[in-house]
């Protein structure tokens, strides 16, 4: 259930770079993949929080619950697909300045992988 919950986020990451084009990245290489860890950290971290927690208490979820689960993350990145605006690059330290709202997120080359 984990590996395809992550792999259905990743998809869905995949589109809605398909869809965004050059919008957040600028056409940089090294952008795009800051953009990816960006849009797959928060659904994935909270898909993840839950497995744990069900797991922890024994909860057995049904396919249809899994499946409304799923098409909710899934939701949540065209959401942010439309609120996410690129609010400064910072070429030089590989730093890239989201912003979703009053919310600014600051992340790096390593973004997702134990980085900023």
């Amino acid at each position: 259930m984990k590996e395809i919950a992550l792999d259905m986020i990743d998809k869905g990451v995949d589109e809605v770079f398909s869809r965004t084009g050059t919008k957040f990245t600028g056409g940089n290489k090294n952008s795009e993949g800051i953009f990816t860890s960006v849009m797959s950290e928060i659904p994935k971290l909270l898909t993840l929080k839950l497995l744990k927690y069900l797991s922890a208490h024994n909860v057995v979820v049904t396919q249809s619950v899994w499946d409304k689960w799923l098409k909710n993350i899934l939701y949540m990145l065209v959401v942010v697909e439309h609120y996410l605006t690129l609010a400064e690059e910072y070429p030089g330290n590989d730093l890239i300045l989201y912003r979703l709202g009053e919310l600014a997120y600051g992340c790096t080359a390593d973004c997702g992988r134990g980085g900023a």
